[in-house]
């Protein structure tokens, strides 16, 4: 059997190539990275001197037992750690809709100058 029987050829298009303007030189994902890495260090940093600075969390008297102040720090840094993942989830989140926004929404087309043929 000579190549597929069964699928048409196609022809080659005679119809106008379209030429589309020049695409822009994208920008440094560097300016978002470095928002970002701030936004986080500082949510981080924030938790920990609000939680730090209440002597009621850092010192356990009632039990003794269970590890008192070490115990009590690692529990704040978790949650300054958890604070700052969730700045970081909310960043993600606001980047990803913005990308499907910009896959969604058509781009806008310069106006059609009129030929001026003849």
């Amino acid at each position: 059997m000579a190549g597929m029987p069964f699928l048409p050829r196609r022809r080659p298009s005679r119809r106008q190539a379209v030429t589309l303007p020049p695409l822009r030189t994208p920008r440094s994902a560097l300016w978002w990275v470095a928002c970002v890495t701030v936004l986080v260090a500082v949510a981080v940093a924030a938790t920990l001197w609000w939680l730090l600075a209440d002597p009621a969390a850092t010192v356990s008297i009632s039990n003794p037992s269970t590890g008192g102040a070490g115990n009590a720090r690692g529990e704040v840094l978790r949650t300054a750690l958890a604070a700052g993942a969730a700045v970081g989830a909310a960043v993600t989140l606001v980047l990803a809709f913005r990308r499907q926004h910009h896959q969604e929404v058509p781009p806008r087309t310069p106006p059609t100058m009129p030929s001026s043929a003849g």
